[in-house]
């Protein structure tokens, strides 16, 4: 019997030692990700208040003014009449070359204001490398987010998939799941990427779980016919109704993260369509 209770005890101690070493892991992995968004919002010059819960925004609206021509711009054929929103004015000023000077693969930042969501945006080689790398490179468990290897930096594409981790200490693509909640959708309608010359704004109008080789990882749809059924899938599968709802001639961006609870067969993806684009000085 004593030594039952001693071999129970060993194993007790074992898996003590086991989870606190994870614990550990976990905890460290956590800070090295804290500290290169860090580093990366000081290098874009991304103040501090961003960050935080904004002030009731304009909401979307089926009035809104059309998008008009933008002539002289090379990488885009249009800009939106009306202003940025004030809590996405920053967003005119993040310092990309800053960031390139660490990493030429930043293509760009993607923000939703007033959440955790605000990170350099990645495009590797294959889907795989920042899985496991910081933005600069480094090793992370956390990864980056990062945009599909085969779309165009362009964003031109009709589906532009981007991809992140849902960590635990809600950081990367977490806040995403809060998308479930249609009051949530309301207060954070938009999600914006800057690029080189513009920043570009996208409403949300989708959100819900799709298996891993669902049509909403699909990029190229050939004719507008298909283009429109591929919308109508996405409208129809999200957990609410968007007031606004894209066309077959619309930019797509699907965001997509881990459902988590140990589910590998799904995503949660959330979507939304351009709407408009404001050049940067």
């Amino acid at each position: 019997m004593k030594k039952a209770r001693k071999i129970l005890s060993w194993l007790l101690l074992a898996a003590a030692l086991v989870f606190l070493g994870l614990s550990a892991r976990q905890l460290m992995g956590y800070h090295r990700e804290a500290e290169a968004t860090e580093k990366a919002h000081q290098l874009a010059q991304i103040p501090p208040e961003a960050l935080e819960p904004a002030p009731q925004v304009t909401r979307p609206d089926s009035s809104a003014p059309p998008i008009q021509t933008a002539p002289g711009n090379s990488s885009v054929d249009a800009v939106w009449s009306e202003p940025l929103a004030e809590n996405a004015l920053f967003l005119l000023d993040v310092n990309l070359d800053a960031l390139r000077e660490e990493n030429p693969e930043v293509i760009g930042w993607i923000c939703i204001p007033g959440t955790k969501l605000s990170y350099p945006l990645m495009q590797g080689k294959d889907n795989s490398y920042y899985l496991k790398r910081a933005w600069d490179g480094s090793k992370s468990a956390a990864g980056s987010i990062f945009m599909e290897h085969r779309n165009s930096p362009s964003l031109l594409d009709f589906n532009t998939i981007v991809y992140g981790h849902h960590m635990a200490n809600g950081s990367c693509f977490a806040p995403l799941v809060q998308y479930r909640s249609y009051s949530f959708r309301q207060e954070n309608p938009w999600v914006y990427i800057v690029t080189d010359t513009d920043v570009r704004r996208y409403e949300i109008f989708s959100a819900y779980e799709a298996p891993v080789d669902s049509d909403t990882y699909r990029m190229n749809f050939g004719n507008d016919t298909k283009k429109q059924a591929a919308l109508d899938h996405y409208i129809q599968s999200s957990l609410w109704y968007a007031p606004n709802t894209p066309e077959a001639s619309s930019y797509i961006i699907t965001l997509s993260t881990c459902v988590g609870n140990g589910d590998y067969d799904n995503r949660f993806v959330v979507q939304g369509m351009l709407t408009g684009i404001f050049l940067r000085a």
